[in-house]
């Protein structure tokens, strides 16, 4: 499908229905009845997913979906947020990004219980709140610089922690490379390292509280964190590993 905007230009969109409004008042209202002619239409058969952007003052909570993206162009309110999500259905994926919030969510907010959080922002003190109350599978975060404490006290968490125990997947980008002190990392969180013969990219692991492994990548900017499904001692039979000190 492609658009022709007022400049002139063609823009190419993914199959899509585009709904042009007036009045900003107007959007919410012919919004719904579009989702409701479609579910009434095509029911199971049609999927939706809202792409959300640029909205700080209203969401669509009529939407009855579990996957969703969201992109605001600077800070969000913290009780705007956690009153939509407190109002839809908890959230099996969600694409979030904004500059930061105004206030803070609950550490129990159904934010922190999407399954897939796919989450870019700038604001720190927000990186050290997810970092500390995520409570679902993967959590894929677009994070500021110098965040190693919070970085050490999430894998301390994943540790012990039973709101983590489906936990899967952590990928972490930071803002700036340099910054990250890798060797301070992996000795504050007890992290030990296969030779490279054993495994040649993912050569770190940790071990939960009841035995499970996860295996990490960690380099000045970018953290690869994968949970797997055996233990420390089946892995290492006929490996030899290297404790950090």
């Amino acid at each position: 499908m492609e658009h022709k905007d007022r400049e002139g230009f063609l823009r190419r969109y993914y199959p899509s229905l585009i709904i042009y409004f007036r009045h900003i008042s107007e959007m919410d209202t012919l919004a719904e009845i579009v989702y409701n002619q479609l579910k009434a239409l095509f029911g199971n058969y049609v999927t939706f997913r809202p792409r959300i952007m640029g909205r700080d003052d209203s969401l669509p909570m009529f939407l009855n979906e579990k996957r969703s993206s969201m992109s605001f162009s600077g800070p969000v309110d913290a009780h705007f947020l956690e009153n939509y999500f407190m109002n839809v259905q908890e959230q099996e994926y969600l694409s979030i990004s904004f500059e930061g919030l105004n206030g803070n969510l609950s550490s129990n907010s159904k934010f922190y219980y999407t399954q897939e959080l796919y989450i870019s922002c700038k604001d720190k003190s927000l990186t050290n709140d997810i970092l500390s109350n995520f409570k679902g599978k993967e959590l894929i975060l677009n994070a500021p610089t110098d965040i190693d404490n919070e970085i050490c006290q999430f894998f301390a968490r994943w540790k012990s922690d039973e709101t983590l125990k489906d936990f899967e997947h952590l990928q972490l980008v930071t803002a700036w490379p340099g910054n990250t002190n890798i060797d301070g990392i992996k000795q504050r969180s007890g992290f030990k390292d296969l030779c490279p013969e054993a495994d040649q990219w993912l050569f770190s692991y940790v071990v939960r509280d009841d035995g499970i492994v996860a295996k990490a990548y960690i380099n000045q900017r970018i953290l690869q964190f994968y949970v797997q499904s055996f233990t420390e001692e089946q892995m290492l039979k006929g490996t030899e590993v290297v404790v950090w000190k």
